[in-house]
């Protein structure tokens, strides 16, 4: 589930004073708009003066229409100063009721699977209130409560509620020995390469035909994944006008030369990795690779690297490895 949740909702101030809240001339709804819900006040009086329809009519066929209407959610029909709506949204029960007067007030009550998940009184507010009446409160608070629905993230729902089962947290992965596992689980061949002093250790990986390492960037924790490619007899200078051509549109990926002339093409996975999407995001990332190195490759007087070979590309990658965590291990922090 999303811990947090924008508010993406529009609300108009409602026609209607502190002690009215509907207007006879207007039939308040909410309607879904793209991603978010927008409340608006429809017209339901007569306009044309010289049309055989009178005022009742005209009420009657614009709420009829609006009921129809799949866009609107809600519709806040004005009965005698009382409103009842009720409709389902998704896997709940919506009912607000809204009674206008001199101490005017709503509640909205939701639930799911036949027991109560919701359930809120929205009283007359002072003059100072942010809010003109409790029906412009309720429906901002339905506004986020749709919106939640929709992301799958139910603040509203009450812990007590018997029907509703609650998705435990899953598991972010964090470190390079989880993803190890998450390599074997899903049936990778995997070895870890060796480093010296506490840097954490990557791990090399064969993805179809292809030696691929995945490490942890140093100091910020984020995942990457590596392609290897050497090209002999090719300047540097036209390896990387090719490779900066080849990484446009794709602002995750970067190419590095190494001291042993081979070059690392690499690209970072999102800060937020689970296991659920571990696989996804490696297929992304080799994918995303193939795609810069084959732009390279395709480029004239570069072409394919003909030597490639897996067990000089292990050896490749061992010396960054080595090479790197020396480095490393020599600064005093």
């Amino acid at each position: 589930m999303k811990e947090s949740l924008k508010r993406t909702g529009t609300l108009t101030k409602n026609h209607a004073s502190m002690e009215n809240m509907f207007n006879k001339d207007f039939v308040t709804i909410v309607r879904k708009k793209g991603d978010s819900y927008v409340q608006e006040e429809i017209n339901t009086h007569k306009m044309l003066p010289n049309s055989d329809t009178c005022d009742t009519s005209v009420r009657e066929s614009v709420i009829f229409r609006l009921r129809k209407d799949t866009s609107v959610i809600a519709v806040l029909e004005d009965k005698g100063g009382h409103c009842d709506e009720h409709f389902e949204y998704k896997d709940f029960d919506i009912a607000i009721t809204l009674v206008d007067g001199e101490t005017p007030s709503g509640r909205m009550v939701i639930t799911f699977a036949g027991e109560k998940a919701y359930d809120k009184f929205f009283p007359t507010k002072p003059e100072d209130s942010y809010w003109d009446s409790p029906m412009e409160e309720l429906l901002s608070e339905l506004t986020e409560i749709l919106e939640g629905i929709d992301n799958e993230f139910y603040f509203f729902v009450s812990r007590d509620c018997p029907a509703f089962v609650w998705d435990e947290p899953e598991e972010t992965v964090e470190t390079l020995y989880q993803v190890h596992n998450l390599l074997e689980e899903n049936g990778y061949e995997v070895e870890h390469l060796h480093t010296i002093g506490y840097i954490s250790e990557p791990y090399l990986f064969v993805h179809e035909n292809e030696l691929l390492m995945v490490g942890e960037r140093h100091f910020c924790g984020n995942f990457f994944v590596e392609m290897k490619r050497v090209f002999q007899g090719i300047s540097p200078e036209v390896v990387r006008t090719a490779a900066d051509e080849a990484l446009k549109g794709h602002p995750g990926a970067c190419c590095h030369q190494h001291v042993d002339g081979s070059w690392g093409f690499r690209t970072s996975f999102s800060d937020d990795v689970r296991k659920s999407t571990f696989v996804t995001l490696l297929e992304e990332a080799v994918a995303e690779l193939r795609d810069v190195v084959e732009k390279v490759e395709a480029t004239p007087n570069i072409g394919e690297d003909t030597l490639y070979d897996p067990q000089t590309y292990r050896a490749l990658f061992t010396y960054e490895v080595i090479d790197a965590s020396l480095k490393l291990s020599k600064l005093h922090i």
